[in-house]
């Protein structure tokens, strides 16, 4: 039977998994960075949905715990990896879909900043009324 990581790196390949290092601890929290240990067992970067299914089924597999990660803008700790999770980044998810200025649609990647999506928007004469500071990151 394979391990987890051994899965994880079939799916996704070495580059969009981290297992060691100082990325750890920068992907397994937030900003947050209460009074609690980050200890993430390691980082998953899908590109894809099918990634991310393939990652969400091989911790299923491995009763393996999840934390999904965006930008790490929040302040809350929602997004902190104590006990060993897989924390799943969808940074790499980034892309703009599709804008329908006529169904004033605008669908998007779980990774798109809220930049991104202002910009998308703009260029068709759209507006995304959220807005905040991270919005670059976030």
């Amino acid at each position: 039977m394979s391990t987890l990581r051994e899965e994880l790196t079939a799916a996704l390949g070495e580059d969009d998994l981290i297992t060691e290092g100082d990325d750890l601890a920068f992907y397994g929290a937030d900003r947050c960075r209460g009074d609690w240990p980050v200890a993430p067992s390691l980082v998953a970067l899908p590109r894809t949905v099918e990634q991310v299914q393939a990652v969400v089924r091989a911790c299923a597999r491995h009763g393996a715990a999840i934390v999904p990660s965006g930008g790490r803008t929040g302040l809350a700790g929602a997004a902190t990896a104590t006990q060993g999770e897989v924390v799943l980044s969808l940074e790499r998810m980034h892309r703009v879909l599709e804008v329908d200025p006529a169904a004033r649609l605008l669908r998007c990647e779980a990774g798109a900043t809220v930049e991104a999506v202002h910009q998308a928007a703009a260029a068709h004469g759209l507006v995304y009324p959220i807005d905040f500071a991270a919005k670059g990151s976030a």
